[in-house]
């Protein structure tokens, strides 16, 4: 069965935010199940709904739960949020959606409402929702050669493919058999979610008045996107799967295990060859100052040292005469942004080999340009060259394309 926190549903305060006859409604399909776990379904609309026992059920899933109802208590119970309810009535009234809403409904009236009329819907949202929240991506340069066109996905047949390796894999490693790949395309861009189950955890409950353990399996989701133009793989995921994800996505949607290869995709030598000028942004529009708060670096060997250094203007100290050692590896540094939308300035971090993070979605563009133009990206094409960047993750209209 799906993986399900049962948290969720430990208060039947939870529960009463449901408007009385549409959570009726929405548990109709499951009543022969409630009676037999102990909860009569009541015979009337006006009959008194057992919100303790319901708790009580949902808390405790056990092999005969409904995979249906697991799904639809997790997206409806993150949906049901004053935020989550203002993008459901956005799409409504786009899609001119015939639902019915009274003056009063609360969020969670909202996401059932919307659940029981388009299901698809609601976890369509969810998932760009959950794929705006991501911030540090890692991608990876692939192995296509420039002649080639740029690959677009149409086959469910490759995205199944995919979902089954992962399920092994995941299985494998003791985080559960269930996984389900979810795919929209954006143009030349197309984003996989990916949900799956982590490992078991147990937690004190209460069991027929006794005192008894819970188990479950927590959802974890993670964001990969493609990006057809560029020829490369962003991750955004646990350091456990990154690995896997390479190898199952280069597999299973170009054919070769090793299509996405790690290697070095940013530089930090320009800090330490070009000194200030490197923080040069006047030719990067929408960037009106940048300075470097952070640098870490550090030496191999018998015993290893790390060494990070802050300041508000590290190239102060560093005109003062305190430069970085020439034969320190630098590892990471933090930039402070200063952009044209706002006065508050913004920090951009930069990890060797691949990684980068910022504070505001929509930085990313703007903080791609202005690493590239200073040379902190490196720019050979050499075949197995992985590369690393900060993905854009502004909201923008995305087309489901399978489930």
């Amino acid at each position: 069965m799906p993986t399900f926190n049962p948290r969720r549903f430990t208060d039947p305060v939870a529960l009463r935010q449901f408007k009385r006859n549409r959570l009726m409604q929405f548990l109709a399909p499951y009543k022969e199940y409630l009676a037999k776990r102990g909860m009569p379904f009541p015979v009337n609309t006006h009959a008194r709904i057992d919100y303790d026992t319901l708790s009580h059920i949902l808390m405790l899933p056990n092999k005969d739960t409904p995979n249906e109802l697991v799904e639809a208590l997790y997206f409806i119970h993150e949906m049901a949020t004053t935020r989550m309810m203002d993008t459901l009535l956005e799409e409504v009234k786009k899609h001119r959606i015939p639902i019915h809403l009274e003056p009063k409904c609360t969020p969670a009236d909202v996401a059932l409402e919307l659940w029981l009329s388009r299901p698809q819907l609601v976890q369509r949202k969810h998932a760009e929702q959950k794929l705006e929240r991501r911030r540090n991506f890692e991608s990876f340069k692939g192995s296509r050669a420039p002649s080639d066109s740029p690959h677009r996905f149409s086959d469910h047949t490759q995205v199944n493919a995919l979902q089954m390796d992962l399920r092994a894999w995941f299985e494998k490693n003791f985080r559960g058999s269930w996984c389900k790949v979810i795919p929209y395309r954006d143009g030349l861009r197309t984003v996989f979610m990916v949900r799956h189950g982590d490992a078991m955890h147990r937690e004190p409950s209460v069991s027929e008045d006794k005192p008894s353990v819970a188990i479950y399996r927590p959802e974890l989701f993670d964001v990969l996107a493609y990006d057809a133009a560029r020829d490369e793989l962003w991750i955004n995921a646990g350091d456990w799967i990154r690995d896997e994800y390479r190898r199952c996505f280069g597999m299973h949607l170009f054919g070769s295990e090793d299509y996405f290869p790690s290697s070095k995709r940013f530089t930090l030598e320009p800090l330490r060859r070009s000194g200030r000028a490197s923080l040069v942004c006047s030719d990067v529009s929408g960037i009106e100052r940048v300075h470097l708060i952070e640098i870490e670096y550090g030496w191999t060997g018998a015993c290893p040292e790390t060494v990070i250094r802050k300041s508000p203007d590290l190239f102060m100290i560093f005109e003062a005469g305190h430069s970085l050692p020439g034969s320190a590896t630098l590892t990471g540094a933090k930039f402070k942004i200063q952009f044209t939308d706002s006065k508050k300035w913004r920090n951009v971090r930069v990890e060797i080999p691949n990684k980068a993070g910022f504070q505001r979605d929509d930085d990313a563009r703007l903080v791609e340009v202005w690493l590239r133009k200073r040379g902190f990206i490196v720019t050979h094409r050499d075949k197995g060259q992985s590369h690393a960047r900060v993905l854009d993750s502004t909201r923008e209209s995305a087309l489901h394309v399978g489930s």
